[in-house]
């Protein structure tokens, strides 16, 4: 969840400190991809009336729900079988990569797996040439020198 500080921390949308005199709401960090354009969503603080005026702002209501909804335990579900993954060093896990659904690797924003069925994985080849087509493309940003996606490639292979 976004860490806020009352009277210092500013929304996204209008550049204005969020405070007790507008309320606000905190996301979850459920994407690391700086391009994509619900970013300045992800791990923010913003006011609710400038999330329900923004263009974007019930797509990233979605995936924040989303995302909250993949992290507890009791969703922790590897893709290959289905089960929940009670090993924490076992679990191999994301959240958006991107938020346009006419990209390939949309379809594994969110993905769970366990590591031990990696080698049973059907989708396996085609997460890493998504994964690979999308960073090539320039799809991906990053802020840091973590880079997510080429994490998630890596753990895959």
């Amino acid at each position: 969840m976004a860490i806020i500080f009352e009277g210092m921390s500013t929304c996204p949308i209008c550049d204005q400190l969020l405070d007790k005199g507008k309320p606000y709401m905190g996301f979850l960090p459920f994407t690391g991809n700086a391009k994509d354009r619900l970013f300045m969503f992800s791990d923010a603080g913003v006011h609710v009336d400038c999330l329900h005026n923004h263009p974007y702002g019930a797509l990233a209501l979605v995936h924040n729900n989303k995302c909250e909804e993949v992290v507890r335990p009791e969703n922790r579900k590897c893709w290959v079988d289905g089960r929940i993954i009670d090993h924490m060093e076992h679990v191999i896990g994301f959240g958006m990569f991107t938020s346009d659904e006419s990209e390939p690797l949309s379809k594994f924003n969110y993905m769970i797996l366990n590591r031990l069925n990696l080698d049973r994985w059907p989708d396996r080849n085609a997460f890493i040439s998504a994964a690979e087509e999308f960073l090539q493309a320039g799809k991906w940003g990053c802020l840091s020198e973590v880079n997510v996606l080429q994490i998630a490639i890596n753990e895959v292979k």
